[in-house]
């Protein structure tokens, strides 16, 4: 991940969060991350999933209850360690 003043914010419970929007955790295997991008945030998640907005490693989607879908970018599938084919995965509908 780029070092800058906004990624100096991230917690470690933020890309936490990054890696379960993309299906990127301990119990999938790695050919299978990206398999999704989006978190539906629960108002107690929408701090740190802004702070990777702002950081530009997801963007905010649609309305989802009384916060919003969140999305991860190129940028943040490379945080994460998304190969090529993962990152390409989490971009097709």
């Amino acid at each position: 991940m780029i070092e800058s003043p906004a990624t100096d914010q991230v917690t470690a419970e933020d890309m936490k969060k990054l890696k379960h929007m993309l299906g990127a955790t301990e119990n999938r295997p790695k050919k299978e991350w990206g398999f999704r991008n989006y978190f539906a945030a629960g108002q107690n998640a929408v701090p740190g999933l802004e702070r990777l907005v702002t950081a530009g490693l997801c963007v905010r989607g649609a309305p989802y209850m009384d916060a919003h879908y969140y999305h991860a970018t190129q940028e943040g599938c490379a945080a994460v360690g998304l190969s090529k084919a993962a990152t390409k995965r989490a971009f097709e509908d």
